[in-house]
């Protein structure tokens, strides 16, 4: 088994922590994220910001969903994440 879990395999990781622990969950992981990239683990602190940015994303309604991307016009991390979260729900933008 590959040591990178799938698109898929975040997504429903990501959707089992959030049923578990809810929306506040993400703040947690992003602040774990902060600690991470002050003791010089940015790879890790960019993987938890990603995942927060997922969360954050599996979170918002179509409508909400569908502005936020195009806030982002394509320019940052977080755009991928939106853009995925779009095709996984299959939404036209």
């Amino acid at each position: 088994m590959s040591e990178n879990p799938t698109e898929q395999q975040q997504y429903e990781l990501d959707r089992a922590l959030l049923d578990e622990h809810g929306p506040s969950y993400i703040e947690t992981i992003c602040s774990f994220a902060d600690g991470m990239r002050a003791e010089g683990r940015t790879a890790d602190a960019d993987d938890a910001m990603g995942q927060c940015a997922r969360m954050r994303a599996m979170r918002l309604s179509d409508k909400d969903l569908l502005a936020a991307v195009q806030r982002t016009d394509g320019e940052s991390a977080e755009a991928g994440k939106l853009s995925a979260e779009i095709e996984r729900r299959r939404l036209d933008f």
